[in-house]
Protein backbone atom coordinates (compact mmCIF):
# COMPACT_ATOMS: atom_id res chain seq x y z
CA UNK A 1 0.00 0.00 0.00
CA UNK A 2 2.66 2.41 0.59
CA UNK A 3 4.35 1.70 -2.40
CA UNK A 4 1.46 2.71 -4.49
CA UNK A 5 0.84 5.69 -2.61
CA UNK A 6 4.64 6.94 -2.68
CA UNK A 7 4.76 6.47 -6.19
CA UNK A 8 3.58 10.10 -7.04
CA UNK A 9 6.12 11.70 -4.56
CA UNK A 10 6.40 15.92 -5.47
CA UNK A 11 9.63 17.75 -4.62
CA UNK A 12 7.22 19.99 -2.63
CA UNK A 13 4.80 17.08 -0.61
CA UNK A 14 6.61 15.03 3.07
CA UNK A 15 5.40 11.93 2.99
CA UNK A 16 5.66 10.38 6.58
CA UNK A 17 4.72 6.42 7.67
CA UNK A 18 3.87 6.36 11.87
CA UNK A 19 3.36 4.09 13.86
CA UNK A 20 3.41 3.78 17.62
CA UNK A 21 5.81 1.09 18.39
CA UNK A 22 5.06 -1.90 21.13
CA UNK A 23 5.93 -0.71 24.38
CA UNK A 24 9.51 -1.10 26.12
CA UNK A 25 9.76 -2.16 29.45
CA UNK A 26 11.94 -0.95 31.17
CA UNK A 27 13.01 -4.21 33.62
CA UNK A 28 16.56 -4.86 33.43
CA UNK A 29 16.97 -7.64 30.81
CA UNK A 30 19.03 -10.06 32.87
CA UNK A 31 16.71 -9.56 35.73
CA UNK A 32 15.05 -13.04 36.97
CA UNK A 33 12.84 -11.56 39.64
CA UNK A 34 8.85 -10.24 39.26
CA UNK A 35 8.51 -7.28 38.57
CA UNK A 36 6.21 -4.49 37.63
CA UNK A 37 8.55 -1.96 35.71
CA UNK A 38 7.43 1.63 34.23
CA UNK A 39 6.87 1.22 30.27
CA UNK A 40 7.53 3.45 27.73
CA UNK A 41 5.89 4.23 24.05
CA UNK A 42 7.90 5.05 20.71
CA UNK A 43 6.59 6.74 17.77
CA UNK A 44 8.38 5.56 15.09
CA UNK A 45 7.84 7.84 12.01
CA UNK A 46 9.83 7.52 8.63
CA UNK A 47 10.02 10.52 6.76
CA UNK A 48 10.29 10.70 2.83
CA UNK A 49 10.90 13.14 -0.05
CA UNK A 50 12.42 13.67 -2.78
CA UNK A 51 16.25 14.24 -2.82
CA UNK A 52 18.68 15.51 -5.98
CA UNK A 53 21.86 13.25 -6.84
CA UNK A 54 24.25 16.32 -7.76
CA UNK A 55 26.65 14.35 -9.50
CA UNK A 56 24.02 12.54 -11.87
CA UNK A 57 20.88 15.36 -11.59
CA UNK A 58 18.74 12.82 -11.21
CA UNK A 59 15.73 12.54 -8.86
CA UNK A 60 15.87 10.26 -5.80
CA UNK A 61 13.89 8.80 -2.63
CA UNK A 62 15.08 9.98 1.07
CA UNK A 63 14.11 8.34 3.75
CA UNK A 64 14.57 9.51 7.70
CA UNK A 65 13.74 7.73 10.75
CA UNK A 66 12.65 8.94 13.59
CA UNK A 67 12.12 7.69 16.95
CA UNK A 68 10.30 9.76 19.52
CA UNK A 69 10.16 8.18 23.21
CA UNK A 70 7.74 9.30 26.13
CA UNK A 71 7.12 7.47 29.26
CA UNK A 72 3.70 5.41 30.05
CA UNK A 73 2.11 6.80 33.91
CA UNK A 74 -0.34 8.97 34.45
CA UNK A 75 0.92 12.57 33.99
CA UNK A 76 3.02 12.10 31.02
CA UNK A 77 1.41 11.87 27.54
CA UNK A 78 1.15 8.59 26.76
CA UNK A 79 0.19 7.62 23.42
CA UNK A 80 -2.55 9.58 22.13
CA UNK A 81 -3.77 11.85 19.34
CA UNK A 82 -1.57 15.33 21.25
CA UNK A 83 0.99 13.46 21.71
CA UNK A 84 1.20 12.09 17.17
CA UNK A 85 0.57 15.79 16.45
CA UNK A 86 3.39 16.88 18.31
CA UNK A 87 5.24 14.77 16.55
CA UNK A 88 4.40 15.61 13.26
CA UNK A 89 4.61 19.22 14.10
CA UNK A 90 8.40 18.87 15.22
CA UNK A 91 8.68 17.12 12.39
CA UNK A 92 7.38 19.85 9.98
CA UNK A 93 9.85 22.43 11.60
CA UNK A 94 12.81 20.69 11.33
CA UNK A 95 12.33 19.79 7.30
CA UNK A 96 11.16 23.38 6.85
CA UNK A 97 13.91 24.93 8.60
CA UNK A 98 16.66 22.70 6.27
CA UNK A 99 14.68 24.28 3.17
CA UNK A 100 13.08 27.12 3.62
CA UNK A 101 9.85 27.24 2.05
CA UNK A 102 9.96 24.06 -0.15
CA UNK A 103 7.86 21.57 1.73
CA UNK A 104 4.19 22.85 1.85
CA UNK A 105 2.12 19.47 1.16
CA UNK A 106 2.10 16.74 4.33
CA UNK A 107 1.25 13.06 3.29
CA UNK A 108 0.42 10.80 6.49
CA UNK A 109 0.10 6.93 6.41
CA UNK A 110 -1.42 5.63 10.00
CA UNK A 111 -3.24 2.67 11.26
CA UNK A 112 -7.15 2.76 12.38
CA UNK A 113 -6.40 2.83 16.03
CA UNK A 114 -8.77 5.05 17.40
CA UNK A 115 -7.27 6.92 20.07
CA UNK A 116 -4.05 8.10 18.01
CA UNK A 117 -5.19 8.68 14.64
CA UNK A 118 -9.28 7.21 13.30
CA UNK A 119 -10.88 9.86 16.34
CA UNK A 120 -12.97 12.91 15.80
CA UNK A 121 -10.35 14.91 18.27
CA UNK A 122 -7.63 13.37 16.00
CA UNK A 123 -8.61 14.60 12.93
CA UNK A 124 -9.96 17.76 14.72
CA UNK A 125 -6.03 18.27 16.24
CA UNK A 126 -5.07 17.66 12.30
CA UNK A 127 -6.89 20.84 11.15
CA UNK A 128 -5.16 22.59 13.05
CA UNK A 129 -1.92 22.38 11.64
CA UNK A 130 -2.85 24.21 8.57
CA UNK A 131 -5.56 26.77 9.99
CA UNK A 132 -5.82 29.45 13.04
CA UNK A 133 -2.85 30.47 14.96
CA UNK A 134 -0.95 27.72 15.47
CA UNK A 135 -1.10 26.82 11.74
CA UNK A 136 2.14 25.25 10.69
CA UNK A 137 4.73 27.79 7.83
CA UNK A 138 3.91 27.13 4.76
CA UNK A 139 1.66 24.36 5.09
CA UNK A 140 -1.44 24.69 2.79
CA UNK A 141 -2.80 20.90 2.52
CA UNK A 142 -2.68 17.38 4.64
CA UNK A 143 -3.66 14.14 3.66
CA UNK A 144 -3.84 11.69 6.10
CA UNK A 145 -4.69 8.04 4.75
CA UNK A 146 -6.05 5.12 7.45
CA UNK A 147 -5.07 1.45 6.20
CA UNK A 148 -7.64 -0.85 6.99
CA UNK A 149 -7.81 -2.70 9.91
CA UNK A 150 -5.34 -5.58 10.64
CA UNK A 151 -3.25 -4.29 7.52
CA UNK A 152 -0.77 -1.66 8.24
CA UNK A 153 2.50 -3.85 8.17
CA UNK A 154 5.48 -1.32 7.35
CA UNK A 155 8.74 0.19 7.37
CA UNK A 156 7.65 1.69 11.31
CA UNK A 157 7.81 -1.61 12.66
CA UNK A 158 11.10 -2.57 11.71
CA UNK A 159 12.80 0.82 12.83
CA UNK A 160 11.05 0.29 15.78
CA UNK A 161 12.44 -3.38 16.94
CA UNK A 162 15.70 -1.57 15.83
CA UNK A 163 15.91 0.74 18.68
CA UNK A 164 14.33 -1.87 21.39
CA UNK A 165 17.19 -4.58 20.20
CA UNK A 166 20.19 -1.86 21.09
CA UNK A 167 18.67 -1.45 24.34
CA UNK A 168 18.57 -4.87 25.43
CA UNK A 169 21.57 -6.08 23.89
CA UNK A 170 23.84 -3.20 26.08
CA UNK A 171 21.70 -3.98 29.24
CA UNK A 172 22.53 -7.66 28.94
CA UNK A 173 26.11 -6.87 28.63
CA UNK A 174 25.43 -4.60 31.18
CA UNK A 175 26.45 -1.40 29.77
CA UNK A 176 23.51 0.68 30.52
CA UNK A 177 20.57 0.37 32.58
CA UNK A 178 17.05 2.56 31.69
CA UNK A 179 14.44 3.07 33.87
CA UNK A 180 12.10 5.47 32.09
CA UNK A 181 11.64 6.87 28.71
CA UNK A 182 14.33 10.03 29.14
CA UNK A 183 17.47 7.78 30.12
CA UNK A 184 16.35 5.55 27.07
CA UNK A 185 16.68 8.90 25.13
CA UNK A 186 19.92 9.65 26.67
CA UNK A 187 21.33 5.57 25.67
CA UNK A 188 20.08 6.10 21.94
CA UNK A 189 22.00 8.94 20.79
CA UNK A 190 25.29 6.26 21.27
CA UNK A 191 23.67 3.81 18.35
CA UNK A 192 25.54 3.88 15.58
CA UNK A 193 24.57 6.24 12.57
CA UNK A 194 22.64 4.84 9.60
CA UNK A 195 25.01 4.88 6.45
CA UNK A 196 23.42 7.06 3.14
CA UNK A 197 22.51 4.92 0.94
CA UNK A 198 21.11 6.54 -2.21
CA UNK A 199 17.48 4.55 -2.84
CA UNK A 200 16.81 2.71 -6.25
CA UNK A 201 13.44 1.75 -7.46
CA UNK A 202 13.52 -1.94 -6.23
CA UNK A 203 14.56 -0.27 -2.53
CA UNK A 204 12.80 2.82 -2.25
CA UNK A 205 12.65 2.73 1.89
CA UNK A 206 16.02 1.92 2.90
CA UNK A 207 16.68 4.10 5.76
CA UNK A 208 19.15 7.24 5.36
CA UNK A 209 19.10 9.30 8.75
CA UNK A 210 18.08 8.69 12.03
CA UNK A 211 16.76 10.60 14.74
CA UNK A 212 15.85 10.21 18.36
CA UNK A 213 13.71 13.04 20.69
CA UNK A 214 12.27 12.60 23.66
CA UNK A 215 8.30 13.89 24.15
CA UNK A 216 7.01 15.35 27.77
CA UNK A 217 4.92 17.96 28.50
CA UNK A 218 6.47 21.33 29.25
CA UNK A 219 5.85 21.40 33.33
CA UNK A 220 7.32 18.07 33.57
CA UNK A 221 10.72 19.19 32.08
CA UNK A 222 13.58 19.06 34.89
CA UNK A 223 17.06 21.22 34.92
CA UNK A 224 19.24 18.34 33.43
CA UNK A 225 16.64 18.33 30.42
CA UNK A 226 17.64 22.13 29.77
CA UNK A 227 20.99 21.03 27.80
CA UNK A 228 18.61 19.10 25.25
CA UNK A 229 16.01 21.20 24.52
CA UNK A 230 16.86 21.23 20.68
CA UNK A 231 15.70 17.53 20.91
CA UNK A 232 12.82 17.50 23.11
CA UNK A 233 9.43 17.84 21.57
CA UNK A 234 7.36 19.81 24.60
CA UNK A 235 3.42 18.90 23.95
CA UNK A 236 0.60 21.01 25.22
CA UNK A 237 -1.99 19.10 27.74
CA UNK A 238 -5.26 17.82 26.36
CA UNK A 239 -7.86 20.25 26.51
CA UNK A 240 -10.10 17.56 26.52
CA UNK A 241 -10.79 13.73 27.80
CA UNK A 242 -7.51 11.91 26.72
CA UNK A 243 -10.33 9.26 25.54
CA UNK A 244 -10.68 9.30 22.24
CA UNK A 245 -14.02 8.89 20.18
CA UNK A 246 -14.04 6.56 16.78
CA UNK A 247 -15.42 8.25 13.95
CA UNK A 248 -18.43 5.92 12.73
CA UNK A 249 -18.83 5.92 8.86
CA UNK A 250 -14.90 6.72 8.13
CA UNK A 251 -14.75 4.33 5.07
CA UNK A 252 -17.01 6.53 3.50
CA UNK A 253 -15.42 10.03 4.18
CA UNK A 254 -12.11 8.86 3.16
Amino acid sequence: MGHRLFDGLRWDTLAIHTDFSATYTCQGQDSATCEHPPTCNQDVIVVSYLDKNEVTNEFYQRNDIWHLWGDVNKVSPGSGYIYSDGDKRCIWLHYQAKWVGRFKRLFVLSDGSPDQFKSCFAMNEMTFLCTGATALPNLVEVVHTIAPTAQFKCICDGGGNDTKAFLKKNELANNIRVTNAWEIYLALRDMPELQHRQTTVANRFCLSERFVRYVTYEKLLTPAMTAHLDNIVCIREPPYDKTAREIKGIRDIY
